[in-house]
């Protein structure tokens, strides 16, 4: 069969014209093509790797999506920074969620963590514990923001080297006190020591987090919220 006939016989496509497949590829005239090799997926757009606008489940009625977790059955182990970052999605899971006992799990023992300001005062608020951390949560969840409408966190940017992690989210959600909605950009640092968070700093526009979530609740320093500590 000529490449003319081959032509005219509405062949599938996968099947190659006899000349072409003998001299090009050096196959036996007439075999089906091979399949296309599967495209590889990058390492930033993985099940488990960085990536951008990833919504993490709300704790109020309406949850937008799960945190995408990695495929399961995979025989591969993830590498340390895919682990990490997995760990990081984690930890806006389980604040998303409410889920403190989860957030405890995740964390070292001698966790430190350093949030910039906050309170009123210039001086950055400092956790040296879980314990201490998780206190503060539960008065924020409890008291900051409405139940009725909860909050989402949105992962815009994750990127991870060695045993360090920087998120940038978004956090959006309602003030309890005067119903205004609250909508902030976070950078989140994350130190990470077998398989736990052993630091973490939290940056966001404080002045804004005050106007709209803090002064509303009467909250105009660090001695309106006495399970703080504030650094010298």
């Amino acid at each position: 069969m000529d490449q003319a006939q081959w032509k005219s016989t509405g062949s599938s496509s996968e099947t190659e014209p006899p000349n072409e497949a003998s001299a090009l590829t050096g196959r036996p005239a007439g075999l089906p093509r091979p399949p296309a090799p599967a495209r590889r997926r990058s390492a930033v757009n993985g099940p488990a790797a960085a990536g951008r606008g990833d919504v993490v489940r709300s704790w109020g009625p309406e949850a937008p999506c799960p945190v995408p977790w990695p495929a399961t059955g995979s025989k591969r182990p993830m590498s340390t920074i895919a682990e990490n970052q997995h760990l990081v999605r984690s930890y806006f899971d389980a604040i998303a969620s409410a889920n403190l006992d989860r957030l405890a799990s995740l964390m070292a023992p001698d966790l430190r963590f350093r949030w910039a300001g906050g309170t009123g005062a210039k001086d950055s608020v400092v956790f040296d514990s879980p314990a201490e951390l998780l206190g503060d949560l539960r008065h924020n969840l409890g008291e900051l923001y409405d139940p009725a409408v909860g909050i989402v966190l949105e992962i815009l940017n994750l990127t991870a080297e060695e045993d360090r992690v920087v998120a940038e989210v978004r956090i959006r959600g309602r003030s309890a006190h005067t119903g205004n909605p609250y909508d902030n950009l976070y950078a989140f640092l994350f130190w990470i020591r077998d398989g736990r968070f052993s630091e973490i700093h939290e940056h966001l526009d404080t002045a804004y987090a005050e106007a709209t979530l803090l002064h509303p609740a009467g909250i105009r320093s660090g001695e309106a919220m006495p399970w703080l500590k504030v650094a010298p």
